[in-house]
């Protein structure tokens, strides 16, 4: 019984992560733009990122997947670009992220998708994807911007 009690009190503490990666491709050459992503839901993630005139920006975090539980993770990515002056920075589009993963016999993905996406240019597209390594999930979300 004892035995028993301790082997679950290991497993239920298993944890493993999942990952997710952020791209901006910046597909204009005349100006450079900014990624913004802050963790809103169960992650204090937040960091910005620049692509110059036709340069990729990228960004990683890497989400926690408890044995047994689905936790969401929720993120709002925010691109910025200079507006035509070159003084001040515009909002481009507000994306968020909406993330679930879990932890059975290895840490997997049970969601992963955009849940809202406000584009203030008609330029912007994004796409997200999810694959699994060696029992390891990994998600993108690429964002085109001009």
């Amino acid at each position: 019984m004892i035995t028993c009690s301790f082997l679950l009190m290991a497993i239920s503490a298993h944890a493993d992560y999942t990952s997710i990666d952020f791209y901006l491709y910046n597909n204009n050459y005349g100006k450079a733009m900014v990624m913004n992503i802050e963790g809103v839901e169960n992650t204090d993630f937040n960091t910005s990122e620049a692509a110059g005139p036709g340069e990729c920006a990228f960004a990683f975090d890497y989400p926690t997947a408890w044995f047994l539980s689905a936790t969401t993770y929720r993120y709002l990515i925010t691109i910025y670009c200079p507006d035509y002056s070159g003084s001040t920075m515009e909002k481009a589009a507000e994306i968020e992220l909406t993330t679930q993963n879990i932890y059975l016999l290895w840490a997997a993905w049970l969601q992963f998708y955009v849940s809202q996406n406000t584009s203030y240019s008609d330029d912007v597209e994004v796409e997200v994807s999810c694959s699994a390594i060696f029992g390891a999930d990994n998600g993108d979300i690429t964002i085109y911007a001009k």
